[in-house]
């Protein structure tokens, strides 16, 4: 999961990504590619967990890379990255998490 903090610098990014809105999900599943995009308030937080539901695939708890009680990590986006290193970061986790 990436943090893309607001900033003129990653407008462009918003832009290529079609975020109309923040903040702006974008749910992507390996076999299909892009299978959810939607501005999500916090208002709106079951919006994200139903299409968390709808598109996740049953987990085998000897894939998880950590144990349930630990937070994953976010990474906020650094001003130096490209959007290819971003999705090339986002790709090697899904790696680890889905060998």
């Amino acid at each position: 999961m990436h943090l893309i903090p607001l900033s003129a610098a990653n407008e462009e990014i918003c832009k290529l990504l079609k975020a109309t809105k923040v903040p702006y999900i974008l749910i992507y599943k390996r076999s299909e590619g892009e299978v959810a995009r939607f501005a999500c308030p916090p208002s709106k937080m079951q919006l994200l967990i139903d299409a968390l539901h709808e598109h996740a695939s049953p987990l085998n708890d000897d894939l998880l890379p950590m144990s349930l009680s630990e937070e994953p990590t976010i990474e906020p986006l650094m001003e130096d990255d490209s959007i290819e290193s971003t999705l090339m970061k986002g790709s090697e986790m899904m790696d680890a998490l889905m060998p």
